[in-house]
């Protein structure tokens, strides 16, 4: 009988430590979600959660505060600081990036009214127009909404001035036009006479 009373100690501590792991490991992932405060802009998402402080660096340097803090409906790609990592972007790239350069690649993630998830068209990519004056990409399938072929890991972060859509990568701005740069390249003659004819 001491022994049954040991084995049951044994087993209910066994099981004690076992659920105290399983909550444990239940909390990974997931707490990365970004739940903002009511009445919340743009800006204070950004401002007020750690893992954007990248993207808070770039947009108190590019002057964009006050913009994504005003009235309007924006949404915003946002890279969190993991997308700045994937992306082979450090806290020291966005110091030694002009105001202006960071202020081109900002405005490319930002859109002038807001895209819910339930919005983006599915099938074949979407054209919408950022902020910038250039375009991106939408799509949305059954893995979820991508933006410019990346993953919006967290859609619809709602803000009072528009939502937010947090994506894996920093979306970069095309520069120039593929013909001028390719003219510009004496090695690449056929390849434009292919494509002006």
């Amino acid at each position: 009988m001491n022994y049954s009373k040991k084995v049951l100690n044994l087993l209910a501590k066994t099981l004690m430590v076992s659920l105290t792991l399983f909550a444990f490991a239940s909390c990974s992932d997931d707490d990365n979600t970004i739940v903002p405060a009511e009445n919340a802009t743009i800006t204070d998402v950004v401002v007020n959660n750690p893992n954007f402080s990248m993207l808070k660096t770039a947009v108190i340097k590019a002057g964009l505060s006050e913009t994504l803090a005003g009235n309007g409906s924006f949404t915003v790609f946002a890279p969190d600081n993991d997308a700045f990592a994937a992306s082979g972007i450090s806290a020291s790239d966005i110091e030694n990036l002009s105001a202006e350069t960071l202020k081109d690649i900002l405005l490319y993630h930002t859109l002038a009214s807001k895209v819910e998830a339930s919005n983006v068209p599915a099938g074949p990519n979407a054209a919408f127009e950022t902020v910038g004056g250039k375009s991106i990409y939408l799509t949305k399938n059954s893995a979820g909404v991508f933006v410019n072929g990346e993953k919006v890991k967290q859609a619809d972060v709602k803000a009072s001035n528009g939502v937010i859509h947090i994506i894996t990568k920093v979306l970069m701005p095309p520069t120039g036009n593929l013909v001028a740069t390719a003219q510009a390249n004496e090695n690449l003659s056929f390849l434009v006479a292919a494509v002006v004819r």
